[in-house]
């Protein structure tokens, strides 16, 4: 729709008005009265439009071409962000992805070390037990070997002491030596 196109409604619009108040009881001489400034005006709306329509157009032009141009600039980021936005979001789920192959693998990795040191565990303690078990018969055997030699000690200083003390038993004792010999 024209500028001058509505312009010329209103002008109507306002003799329209004129001829609807005269009908309606109001004095003629103020409805003739409000003719003149009706046309005057309608003669300045003119003028202006005359005047004003190609500066308000090339405005209005300029408007539409930087709001084009905003719009088109806009759409451009909006799809940047975009890319961005599944970028980020691709790299967050491969984010998510070697988080959980992480925790598997240090999870197997703690599961591993836990059998490991069970086992050390384990082969320590057998270790341990038998080196005991070897200790203590080899004191065993150390305490027998030193009980013998004490008994036999103590067999030899009493048979040293009979021998000693009686002539029937030496001589009988030299007799059997020089038997064996």
């Amino acid at each position: 729709m024209n500028l001058s196109n509505i312009i010329i409604g209103l002008l109507i619009l306002g003799f329209g008005q004129l001829g609807f108040a005269g009908e309606s009881g109001q004095h003629v001489s103020t409805v003739f009265a409000l003719k003149w400034p009706l046309i005057n005006f309608g003669v300045l709306m003119a003028f202006l439009v005359m005047k004003l329509k190609k500066p308000i157009k090339e405005m209005f032009d300029k408007n539409a071409v930087v709001i084009k141009e905003t719009y088109d600039h806009a759409e451009g980021k909006n799809k940047e962000a975009e890319i961005k936005f599944k970028m980020y979001k691709e790299k967050l789920e491969d984010f998510n992805l070697e988080e959980k192959r992480m925790k598997r693998e240090v999870d197997k990795e703690i599961k591993l070390f836990e059998e490991n040191k069970n086992k050390e565990i384990n082969n320590l303690v057998k270790r341990m037990e038998k080196d005991a078990e070897n200790k203590i018969a080899s004191e065993e055997r150390l305490m027998i070997d030193n009980l013998n030699h004490d008994f036999l000690d103590a067999v030899i200083s009493q048979v040293k002491n009979k021998i000693g003390q009686d002539k029937d038993n030496q001589a009988k004792a030299t007799k059997n030596l020089l038997a064996e010999i």
